[in-house]
């Protein structure tokens, strides 16, 4: 098998593997989940990289020097498809417009404007609406709050896959968000470089998705200081 592996939607490398010449058996969806999870690894750390980068950019200067120009702008390395070992994972599914209640007449403008943000926000976090989560949302708008999320998911599963033994005890003890702070800190800080500033950002999606998959939807589980 000859396996490409995918950085910002370019082939990177390929990855070969066979299965010997004393007759084994090769298996060809683990050697794919593999591949893809190695690709979504290395694209989340090259952002880190980029951010810590921009970051010490960004700090201020001596007067007798020109300002630092300001820092190009991300480029989602997770827009163009979902990896596929995502798709096993728990998701949020997103309810036709058809499917969705009509608002009650005497809704106000401000309750309807607040609606998707609040449902994006149960949604992100597990919970269920009975509305659609996108409704009143512009094209682009519901495009950027998808992205977010899955970025925010990427971003929890990675300190999950690095931090098992912490996640089980900090869950026993709940004091997760103590025993993660390292990475949660640097995470969170990651994702508000992306999203911070987007129509995504009154979403919350990192801080649902650590509650939603590393907390299992129990808020006290992440601790007294976890904010």
């Amino acid at each position: 098998m000859v396996l490409p592996l995918l950085l910002k939607d370019k082939v990177a490398a390929l990855v070969y593997a066979d299965s010997g010449t004393d007759g084994g058996k090769l298996d060809p969806e683990a050697l794919e989940l593999l591949v893809v999870a190695t690709g979504a690894w290395l694209e989340v750390s090259s952002l880190r990289k980029q951010t810590s980068k921009e970051t010490s950019e960004a700090l201020p200067v001596p007067r007798s020097e020109p300002a630092a120009s300001a820092a190009p702008a991300f480029v989602d390395p997770f827009a163009g498809t979902v990896p596929k070992h995502a798709a096993s994972a728990p998701h949020v599914p997103e309810m036709s417009a058809a499917a969705a209640e009509p608002a009650a007449p005497e809704t106000s403008a401000d309750e309807a404007a607040e609606a998707p943000v609040v449902a994006m926000a149960a949604a992100a976090s597990g919970g269920s609406s009975a509305i659609d989560p996108m409704a009143g949302m512009s094209p682009e708008d519901a495009d950027v709050h998808r992205k977010a999320q899955r970025f925010a998911r990427l971003l929890v599963d990675e300190i999950k896959l690095y931090n098992q033994a912490k996640v089980s005890e900090g869950r026993k003890n709940k004091d997760l968000y103590d025993r993660l702070k390292e990475d949660i800190d640097k995470s969170r800080s990651t994702y508000q470089k992306r999203y911070g500033s987007t129509a995504a950002a009154s979403g919350e999606y990192f801080k649902h998705e650590l509650v939603r998959s590393l907390a299992e939807d129990d808020p006290s589980v992440m601790g007294t200081n976890f904010r």
